[in-house]
């Protein structure tokens, strides 16, 4: 379920080529991460980001799928995804810099799948937050 790519939820339209080739609708896999040598755009907006995210789910008629209990749903389990990444670590007081570049790379991996949840859930609500 988790892709191993760097992270930049900034660049979503982009960088998501696996799912460009799904020729009949069904329920979306998680959202994707971005490409290879990703950085975050400095102008980009919170609004900006939403817009995008919105664009790629058009692109794939995934609104009817993208209710806000499943959105919230998705998001959770991208929460527990968040969590195994701390899980058995121990409270021998590292920080995430003392992690390996690998465990970081994957750590943002899952936090992006946690914001981009969080951003189309918020697009989905009644009192859009933006």
């Amino acid at each position: 379920m988790t892709m191993r790519r760097p992270v930049n939820p900034c660049r979503i339209v982009a960088s998501i080529h696996h799912y460009c080739t799904m020729a009949t609708p069904s329920p979306p896999p998680p959202l994707p991460m971005s490409s290879p040598k990703s950085r975050f755009e400095d102008s980009l907006t919170l609004e900006g980001l939403r817009e995008k995210i919105e664009h790629f789910a058009d692109d794939r008629d995934w609104h009817k799928f993208h209710t806000p209990r499943n959105l919230l749903l998705a998001m959770t389990g991208e929460v527990g995804e968040v969590c195994e990444c701390f899980q058995w670590r121990g409270d021998d007081g590292q920080d995430v810099d003392g992690w390996s570049a690998e465990d970081k790379e994957h750590l943002g991996e899952e936090l992006s799948d946690v914001l981009i949840y969080l951003v189309r859930l918020a697009g989905q609500t009644p009192s859009r937050i933006t």
